[in-house]
């Protein structure tokens, strides 16, 4: 997964190591596996981004 700017960035890192204390992380990481359950392209990406804006 390609790095994200910002607090987005900060959480991917979180992620990877499987620490997930914030909420923000949580929702994150759900969102993640349901966006690689369905496609692994680069629109499906954006689109998780967008929701957590």
């Amino acid at each position: 997964m390609r790095n994200m700017v910002g607090k987005k960035k900060c959480c991917t890192l979180v992620l990877e190591k499987k620490i997930l204390e914030k909420p923000y992380c949580k929702k994150m990481e759900m969102i993640r596996k349901i966006v690689e359950e369905r496609s692994n392209n680069t629109d499906s990406l954006k689109s998780m981004g967008d929701l957590l804006k």
